[in-house]
């Protein structure tokens, strides 16, 4: 959030981003690299350091995006949006537990960093065209684009479902619970 303040969302989601394929990339390496050493203790410390570096640029990344959120779209726009976006944010949560799974299952956990450093690349790749490069409209919302009307209806209604949902699981132990109203 201060770094975004600081130095712009675009730039730092940009910055981070670039860490963290770095990050994971690195942590498949040393993952490898684990596997195939006579003593695989020594490896430790860099897988350490290394996905210790992809959990914070992680949520550096989280930031900053969640930062230009409020800037990027017209305040009436911005909360529906920012909900849209914590409720897609959540399935991390759940797909990246699977995919490791998946791989650690097959003998080859590294395999799932590198899926995350191919997505981490296509992801900075929509970053700085819709928002990092100069001359690119930051201020042109895509929801324009399709109607504005129309796509407020849609997150109103996938959210409510999605707080629903949460609700009638007894899952959420915040204020959107029955309990808390």
């Amino acid at each position: 959030g201060r770094l975004s303040d600081r130095f712009g969302g675009a730039r730092v989601t940009q910055w981070s981003t670039v860490v963290m394929i770095g990050a994971a990339i690195g942590v498949a390496w040393t993952i490898h690299q684990a596997r195939t050493a006579p003593s695989p203790e020594t490896w430790f410390a860099p897988f350490l350091g290394l996905i210790l570096l992809l959990f914070v640029t992680t949520g550096v990344g989280n930031g900053s995006t969640f930062r230009m959120i409020p800037i990027i779209f017209p305040p009436a726009k911005a909360g529906p949006v920012l909900g849209w976006t914590s409720a897609i944010a959540a399935y991390g949560g759940f797909i990246i537990p699977k995919v490791f799974g998946a791989q650690i299952e097959a003998h080859q956990p590294e395999v799932a960093l590198y899926g995350f450093a191919a997505f981490y690349v296509l992801c900075l790749a929509v970053n700085w065209w819709y928002y990092a490069r100069r001359g690119a409209e930051r201020t042109q919302c895509f929801f324009d684009q399709l109607g504005a009307l129309q796509v407020d209806i849609v997150i109103d209604r996938v959210f409510a479902a999605f707080l629903q949902d949460l609700v009638n699981r007894r899952q959420c132990p915040g204020m959107y619970c029955p309990r808390y109203r």
